[in-house]
């Protein structure tokens, strides 16, 4: 995947209250879409929110790894959720920011 400076910088230097979220992302970008990520953003509702539509038509196959990371971000989205969807528009558009336009 291609992004921006600020989005490798914002995934590195994240606030506590996201840091099972930047681990799911970092390990999302190892798969083809649909990845792990994209399933998070389906069922926290920010993918309809936003894009109008769900990422994943079927579920992709996890492991026991992807499972485990998944339930971790899922699990600091519901402590807060208000801050989780802003820090998350905020790295969606950075992606970005440098011009670059391949995106998972």
């Amino acid at each position: 995947m291609k992004a921006s400076n600020k989005y490798w910088q914002m995934l590195d230097s994240h606030p506590p209250y996201v840091t099972a979220l930047a681990d799911l992302i970092g390990w999302s970008h190892n798969f083809d879409f649909p990845t792990p990520f994209n399933l998070f953003l389906d069922l926290i509702g920010f993918s309809v929110e936003h894009y109008g539509e769900y990422y994943c038509v079927s579920v992709p196959n996890l492991g026991y790894e992807e499972l485990s990371k998944l339930g971790l971000a899922l699990d600091e989205y519901s402590m807060r959720p208000w801050d989780v969807n802003n820090w998350l528009e905020d790295l969606l558009k950075a992606v970005n920011e440098d011009g670059n336009s391949e995106t998972n």
